[in-house]
């Protein structure tokens, strides 16, 4: 087995010195540069001829001049040096920032969360955000989360800190183009015309919402079934049927004019959006910071009394 050959490096110490002198082209200034003696950058500079066996400066009365030779392996070193120097930089800017791992159910990373996290990356660019998406509630003990968004009742998860969000509170959606003038959608019994879109997590939103206004019918589980809300809100903007969605979820269709209320009766449930985590990680910065972050958005937006009537 053939042995690796070791690197053939002049010393670190001269080199560097012979590097400020050429590019310089003084040793007096170089040694200012290098906060060293004039004598101690000289003495380098004979170190690092001796090692290589050439002359790398002309020596005069008064000054120095680099030599071809010198010039040349100067030239060489450049490279080096710029890439030893980049490389440094991203260490340190590896070392100065923080990686979050946030886990957060699909639905509500892309139509809350994510829209706000330009703000958040503002504030605070040392600190870089890891997503993951799972329906499944955080085993923080066996998996590899700071923070997470859960779907719940107050103090369902025990033994976790946990801060409010959003509630959950459930409206009709659909399209305008969707609604037929010979099929009104005036009142919620005008619902059996039209196609229901149901979340499988969540299959009791309609029939919820329909008893809630009166209403008890078999037609309440009819209908297309989808995986996420996100799929059914899609379906609604693409005018397949009318889905019962979480109020804050559809905010910025309802604005947009994507999506519309046909009544504006709104459901309230127990139900709501909590960040959990557990009390180990309290005090680590980034979930402070992320925390007080997530809390005063979730907050500014409850209090803005948003608007269900599409006027």
């Amino acid at each position: 087995m053939a042995m690796a050959m070791a690197r053939r490096i002049p010393p670190l110490n001269p080199l560097y010195t012979f590097e400020a002198a050429a590019r310089r082209s003084s040793f007096k200034l170089a040694a200012e540069e290098l906060h060293v003696t004039q004598g101690a950058v000289s003495r380098q500079v004979r170190a690092l001829e001796k090692y290589l066996g050439v002359d790398l400066f002309e020596r005069h009365h008064r000054s120095v001049r680099i030599t071809r030779v010198g010039k040349s392996f100067h030239d060489d070193l450049i490279g080096g040096f710029e890439k030893i120097e980049a490389a440094t930089e991203r260490l340190a800017a590896n070392q100065s920032r923080t990686t979050l791992v946030v886990r957060a159910y699909g639905t509500f990373a892309n139509r809350w969360l994510i829209p706000r996290l330009a703000g958040f990356h503002k504030s605070n660019p040392n600190i870089f955000v890891d997503f993951t998406a799972s329906m499944r509630a955080v085993d923080f003990e066996h998996e590899d989360v700071d923070v997470a968004v859960h779907f719940g009742v107050p103090g369902e998860r025990e033994g976790l800190h946990q801060d409010f969000l959003i509630p959950v509170n459930i409206v009709p959606v659909c399209s305008p183009a969707l609604i037929n003038p010979t099929r009104p959608l005036r009142h919620p019994p005008d619902l059996q015309r039209y196609t229901l879109l149901h979340t499988l997590s969540r299959p009791e939103d309609w029939p919820n919402w329909l008893r809630a206004n009166g209403i008890v019918a078999d037609w309440a589980s009819r209908g297309y079934r989808f995986e996420s809300s996100s799929m059914a809100y899609e379906a609604a903007i693409n005018e397949v049927g009318v889905a019962a969605a979480v109020a804050a979820l559809v905010q910025s269709d309802l604005k947009e004019g994507r999506l519309i209320t046909p009544f504006p009766m709104t459901l309230s449930t127990p139900y709501a959006y909590w960040l959990v985590h557990p009390p180990t990680k309290a005090q680590n910065p980034a979930v402070v910071v992320f925390r007080n972050w997530i809390v005063e958005e979730a907050k500014r937006f409850n209090e803005g009394n948003y608007d269900l009537t599409n006027e």
